[in-house]
Protein backbone atom coordinates (compact mmCIF):
# COMPACT_ATOMS: atom_id res chain seq x y z
CA UNK A 1 0.00 0.00 0.00
CA UNK A 2 3.03 2.73 0.86
CA UNK A 3 4.69 1.75 -2.22
CA UNK A 4 1.58 2.55 -4.82
CA UNK A 5 1.44 5.53 -2.51
CA UNK A 6 5.08 6.70 -3.01
CA UNK A 7 4.80 6.25 -6.73
CA UNK A 8 1.64 8.28 -7.12
CA UNK A 9 3.11 11.00 -5.11
CA UNK A 10 6.62 10.81 -6.91
CA UNK A 11 4.46 10.27 -10.09
CA UNK A 12 2.67 13.84 -9.47
CA UNK A 13 5.68 15.98 -8.12
CA UNK A 14 7.15 14.73 -11.28
CA UNK A 15 3.97 16.11 -13.14
CA UNK A 16 3.66 19.02 -10.78
CA UNK A 17 7.50 20.16 -11.24
CA UNK A 18 7.80 19.46 -14.65
CA UNK A 19 4.91 22.41 -15.32
CA UNK A 20 6.83 24.72 -12.46
CA UNK A 21 8.40 27.39 -14.29
CA UNK A 22 7.55 26.87 -18.03
CA UNK A 23 4.33 27.06 -19.62
CA UNK A 24 2.20 23.74 -20.01
CA UNK A 25 1.10 23.64 -23.97
CA UNK A 26 -2.56 23.49 -22.38
CA UNK A 27 -2.97 25.30 -19.36
CA UNK A 28 -7.24 25.23 -19.83
CA UNK A 29 -9.93 27.26 -20.69
CA UNK A 30 -12.71 29.69 -19.18
CA UNK A 31 -16.42 31.18 -20.26
CA UNK A 32 -16.93 34.20 -19.28
CA UNK A 33 -20.80 35.89 -19.27
CA UNK A 34 -22.32 38.79 -17.97
CA UNK A 35 -25.23 40.57 -18.71
CA UNK A 36 -27.34 42.89 -16.92
CA UNK A 37 -30.15 40.78 -17.15
CA UNK A 38 -28.29 39.29 -13.57
CA UNK A 39 -28.19 43.18 -12.13
CA UNK A 40 -31.30 42.56 -10.70
CA UNK A 41 -31.99 45.88 -12.81
CA UNK A 42 -35.20 45.95 -15.71
CA UNK A 43 -33.11 48.42 -17.88
CA UNK A 44 -30.50 47.63 -21.16
CA UNK A 45 -28.79 50.83 -21.13
CA UNK A 46 -25.00 51.42 -22.36
CA UNK A 47 -23.34 48.03 -21.85
CA UNK A 48 -25.58 45.57 -22.01
CA UNK A 49 -23.93 42.27 -22.23
CA UNK A 50 -20.98 39.50 -23.35
CA UNK A 51 -19.92 36.76 -23.81
CA UNK A 52 -16.19 35.14 -24.51
CA UNK A 53 -14.26 31.81 -24.14
CA UNK A 54 -10.94 31.90 -23.02
CA UNK A 55 -7.97 29.06 -23.63
CA UNK A 56 -4.76 29.19 -22.53
CA UNK A 57 -1.26 27.46 -22.62
CA UNK A 58 1.50 27.32 -25.33
CA UNK A 59 -1.27 25.88 -27.77
CA UNK A 60 -2.74 29.34 -28.65
CA UNK A 61 0.07 30.35 -29.88
CA UNK A 62 0.16 27.76 -33.01
CA UNK A 63 -3.52 27.99 -33.69
CA UNK A 64 -3.79 28.50 -37.84
CA UNK A 65 -6.11 31.41 -36.32
CA UNK A 66 -4.01 32.49 -33.67
CA UNK A 67 -2.84 36.75 -33.89
CA UNK A 68 -0.06 35.90 -31.08
CA UNK A 69 2.92 36.39 -34.22
CA UNK A 70 1.14 39.95 -34.83
CA UNK A 71 1.06 40.62 -31.14
CA UNK A 72 4.43 39.76 -30.52
CA UNK A 73 5.81 41.86 -33.60
CA UNK A 74 4.12 45.20 -32.56
CA UNK A 75 5.91 44.23 -29.00
CA UNK A 76 9.11 44.42 -31.12
CA UNK A 77 8.63 47.30 -32.83
CA UNK A 78 7.94 49.19 -29.88
CA UNK A 79 11.07 47.41 -27.90
CA UNK A 80 8.47 45.92 -25.39
CA UNK A 81 10.58 43.07 -24.37
CA UNK A 82 13.44 44.71 -23.10
CA UNK A 83 11.05 45.54 -20.03
CA UNK A 84 11.72 42.29 -18.73
CA UNK A 85 14.33 39.96 -21.43
CA UNK A 86 17.17 40.80 -18.83
CA UNK A 87 15.36 39.69 -15.93
CA UNK A 88 14.08 36.02 -15.11
CA UNK A 89 11.05 35.87 -15.97
CA UNK A 90 7.62 33.37 -16.96
CA UNK A 91 5.27 33.98 -19.91
CA UNK A 92 1.79 32.50 -20.17
CA UNK A 93 -0.38 32.90 -23.20
CA UNK A 94 -3.82 33.10 -23.85
CA UNK A 95 -6.48 33.58 -26.82
CA UNK A 96 -10.10 35.02 -26.12
CA UNK A 97 -12.65 34.63 -28.87
CA UNK A 98 -15.83 37.01 -27.57
CA UNK A 99 -18.51 39.37 -27.77
CA UNK A 100 -20.07 42.90 -26.45
CA UNK A 101 -23.38 43.88 -26.83
CA UNK A 102 -24.59 48.08 -26.19
CA UNK A 103 -28.02 49.23 -26.41
CA UNK A 104 -29.54 52.65 -25.48
CA UNK A 105 -31.76 53.29 -22.71
CA UNK A 106 -34.97 53.10 -25.05
CA UNK A 107 -35.07 49.71 -26.41
CA UNK A 108 -38.39 49.78 -27.77
CA UNK A 109 -37.95 52.90 -29.91
CA UNK A 110 -37.48 51.54 -33.66
CA UNK A 111 -35.50 54.64 -34.51
CA UNK A 112 -32.05 55.88 -33.31
CA UNK A 113 -32.23 58.05 -30.29
CA UNK A 114 -30.04 60.96 -30.82
CA UNK A 115 -28.86 61.77 -27.10
CA UNK A 116 -28.03 58.53 -26.15
CA UNK A 117 -25.81 55.38 -27.16
CA UNK A 118 -26.46 53.42 -30.32
CA UNK A 119 -26.90 49.63 -30.60
CA UNK A 120 -23.76 48.32 -31.22
CA UNK A 121 -22.13 44.89 -30.77
CA UNK A 122 -18.20 44.14 -30.72
CA UNK A 123 -17.36 40.52 -31.75
CA UNK A 124 -13.37 40.40 -31.41
CA UNK A 125 -10.52 37.92 -30.89
CA UNK A 126 -7.39 38.90 -29.01
CA UNK A 127 -4.44 36.91 -27.65
CA UNK A 128 -2.78 38.16 -24.61
CA UNK A 129 0.88 37.05 -23.43
CA UNK A 130 1.26 37.82 -19.48
CA UNK A 131 4.92 37.78 -18.29
CA UNK A 132 6.32 37.34 -14.67
CA UNK A 133 9.10 38.53 -13.39
CA UNK A 134 8.87 36.82 -9.43
CA UNK A 135 11.92 38.52 -8.25
CA UNK A 136 11.27 41.84 -9.19
CA UNK A 137 7.73 40.92 -7.98
CA UNK A 138 5.95 42.69 -11.14
CA UNK A 139 4.08 41.86 -14.09
CA UNK A 140 3.57 43.06 -18.00
CA UNK A 141 0.37 42.66 -19.87
CA UNK A 142 0.72 42.74 -24.07
CA UNK A 143 -3.18 42.09 -25.64
CA UNK A 144 -3.85 42.55 -29.74
CA UNK A 145 -7.66 42.38 -29.84
CA UNK A 146 -9.07 42.41 -33.67
CA UNK A 147 -12.64 42.65 -34.12
CA UNK A 148 -15.83 43.30 -35.95
CA UNK A 149 -18.38 46.01 -34.99
CA UNK A 150 -22.34 46.16 -35.89
CA UNK A 151 -22.36 42.69 -37.21
CA UNK A 152 -26.33 42.03 -36.99
CA UNK A 153 -25.76 38.97 -35.45
CA UNK A 154 -26.19 41.20 -32.01
CA UNK A 155 -29.61 41.52 -33.43
CA UNK A 156 -30.09 37.97 -33.32
CA UNK A 157 -28.40 37.50 -30.11
CA UNK A 158 -30.05 40.27 -27.92
CA UNK A 159 -33.58 39.03 -29.13
CA UNK A 160 -33.29 35.14 -28.86
CA UNK A 161 -32.18 36.09 -24.53
CA UNK A 162 -35.12 38.41 -24.49
CA UNK A 163 -37.62 36.15 -25.68
CA UNK A 164 -36.02 33.51 -23.87
CA UNK A 165 -36.36 35.26 -20.59
CA UNK A 166 -39.65 36.70 -21.08
CA UNK A 167 -37.90 40.29 -21.45
CA UNK A 168 -38.89 43.26 -23.46
CA UNK A 169 -37.71 42.58 -27.31
CA UNK A 170 -35.47 45.73 -28.73
CA UNK A 171 -37.36 47.36 -31.39
CA UNK A 172 -34.30 49.47 -32.32
CA UNK A 173 -31.14 46.99 -34.07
Amino acid sequence: MYRYAFVFLSLFSTVFAAGRGSELYDSGWQINTDNDLLTGQTTDRDYTGGLALTLSGQRVQQYPVSIDSWRAGIDALIKFPRLYSASDHLSFHSQQYGMALFTPDDINSEKPVYDDRPYASLFFMSNTEFTVLPEKKRAYVSTLTIGILGLSLAETVQHKLHSITDSTVPSGW
